[in-house]
């Protein structure tokens, strides 16, 4: 039932436990899993992008017996997040490998469109002869536009100062008007 493909794996290569899942990620058949972790590796060592290193990590976490947390590249385009630790019994003796892994390739797409969008907005903001801010919901400023210094004549301590500093740039006489709209709209705003 775990979205997760865990593998636990004897000190002499034995495979003592696996799950569906990690059959599934790795495309390793059963009976492959019944040879052992060599077979495993040499199933598995055709689906990673870098073959030699990842055997090389293999083996140097079960030497060390440290625990990992690492993301694999697939051939295939997928991103799986490895995590490794050693098992150890009460008294302190080893007693296998455990390896989860779990599929996140929806998510690191999910951070690419974001990373990628981040950069289309910081380009705009950079380019636009506009005034465009953000604020925290304390009313100080997170980000602005670079023409912001140049259109109101704040410099960064007045702006970036107490509460709502963006509103000393407005015009005296609609300063109130606009702290209370400001205020409506950040108690009107969903939480995030």
């Amino acid at each position: 039932a775990s979205i997760d493909g865990l593998l636990v794996v004897a000190p002499d290569g034995g495979i003592l436990s696996s799950n569906q899942r990690f059959a599934e990620i790795w495309q390793i058949p059963d009976e492959t899993i019944s040879q052992g972790d060599e077979a495993a590796l040499e199933s598995a060592f055709r689906r990673v992008e870098d073959p030699d290193a990842f055997v090389a990590r293999v083996r140097e976490l079960y030497e060390r017996r440290e625990t990992s947390r690492e993301e694999l590249r697939f051939r295939d385009g997928r991103t799986i997040e490895r995590y490794g630790a050693p098992v150890t019994g009460a008294d302190g003796s080893y007693l296998g490998y455990l390896w989860s892994f779990r599929d996140i390739t929806d998510r690191k797409r999910i951070e690419r469109r974001l990373r990628r969008s981040e950069e289309r907005f910081r380009s705009l903001l950079s380019a636009t002869t506009q005034i465009i801010w953000t604020t925290n919901a304390a009313g100080h400023i997170v980000e602005r536009t670079p023409s912001w210094e140049a259109f109101t004549g704040q410099s960064s301590s007045e702006y970036m100062g107490p509460e709502d500093g963006w509103s000393r740039a407005v015009h005296p006489d609609d300063r109130e008007r606009l702290r209370a709209q400001w205020a409506t709209a950040v108690a009107e705003a969903p939480s995030v």
